[in-house]
């Protein structure tokens, strides 16, 4: 199961779960249209076709700096970050580090696959 954000044409997104590949995934959203409507803002039928998927990754970053707000030395570090883009990793990265310097990723990103079997 891959966690899948789906953009459509009018700017909504929606973020799910689903099984299949990367490329069947795709194929059952992009260029089809959804249902909207039927709601308060949306009263009639409001059809908005999907217009990008994107697939929850982990990005791993190796670096110097240090949690923001904190005070003295830099330390190196390696950090994970779960996001469906590369941009929106580097951002969660700088909300938690200040000081970065010597930032670079470690390895492509790899898609998330949540964990099937919990342990309890």
């Amino acid at each position: 199961m891959k966690t899948a954000r789906v953009t459509f044409a009018d700017g909504n997104t929606l973020t799910t779960q689903i099984n299949g590949t990367e490329a069947e995934i795709r194929a059952y959203y992009l260029g089809k249209k959804f249902q909207f409507g039927d709601t308060e803002e949306n009263p009639s039928d409001k059809l908005v076709e999907a217009v990008n998927v994107e697939f929850l990754k982990s990005y791993t970053y190796e670096f110097e700096g240090r949690r923001t707000g904190a005070i003295g030395r830099f330390y190196k570090t390696s950090e994970t970050i779960e996001a469906f883009n590369p941009q929106e990793a580097a951002d969660e990265l700088r909300r938690k580090y200040e000081h970065i310097r010597f930032l670079h990723d470690t390895e492509k990103a790899q898609v998330k696959q949540p964990n099937q079997n919990p342990e309890k």
